[in-house]
């Protein structure tokens, strides 16, 4: 069984305002950002980097590359 990816630790009052922008926050394997569904196991397998901005964003790779960049 894949290990369940956890959100970073942020303030309540940040947390509150994240979750009035982007209800599906926080719900493993949705992007905040474009509400698509994905195993994030299988996104971000091999790229620490994306990972790590998965948990503080909640972005998928494919919304990460359209805001940073590609890899």
């Amino acid at each position: 069984m894949a290990k369940r990816i956890q959100p970073s630790t942020k303030a309540p009052a940040i947390e509150a305002l994240l979750k009035s922008l982007a209800p599906s926050r926080g719900w493993h394997g949705r992007c905040a950002t474009c509400d698509r569904t994905f195993d994030a196991d299988v996104e971000f397998k091999g790229n620490d980097l994306g990972l790590r901005e998965y948990k503080i964003s909640w972005m998928c790779a494919k919304c990460q590359e359209g805001v940073f960049g590609p890899s």
